[in-house]
């Protein structure tokens, strides 16, 4: 039993340290000194694999749509920053248009997004379970 839990111990290690963190900032310009920092989601999406997290900086530019069909965390800077003076730095949100999840999205984690407009939604295709969103600023359809 002491064997099969540290077969497991160091399964879970090894997978966690695998994990690649990407950061996505469409306010810089090329080209850009880091490996892991782009400046358009369609790169920084190709860049990451299952399970794996993009870190969205806030931004004057809105990020458009985006499609998921891999688990990812995403995090964004939140919402209401101006109104929440010691949470961050940059009071800049970020911004999408619309996203889809699709086949393949499990378990992914999306926090801190606003949605730009009344028309945005977030759209689950396919039956795609386990999904959190939270603290994102979504909208109220009229």
């Amino acid at each position: 039993m002491k064997t099969l839990f540290t077969f497991f111990a160091a399964t879970f290690l090894i997978t966690t340290l695998h994990a690649k963190i990407v950061y996505l900032n469409n306010e810089l310009e090329e080209p850009i000194i880091s490996e892991n920092l782009y400046t358009n989601w369609s790169d920084a999406y190709a860049a990451v694999s299952k399970g794996d997290t993009i870190y969205v900086a806030g931004s004057n530019f809105g990020y458009g749509d985006i499609e998921l069909d891999k688990t990812v965390y995403i995090y964004g800077p939140g919402y209401f920053l101006d109104e929440n003076l010691n949470t961050q730095v940059n009071k800049k949100i970020a911004k999408f248009s619309w996203i889809y999840l699709n086949n393949g999205a499990e378990g992914t984690h999306i926090q801190g997004l606003t949605m730009m407009n009344r028309t945005s939604e977030i759209i689950i295709r396919n039956n795609v379970d386990d999904i959190i969103i939270e603290g994102c600023y979504i909208p109220k359809i009229q």
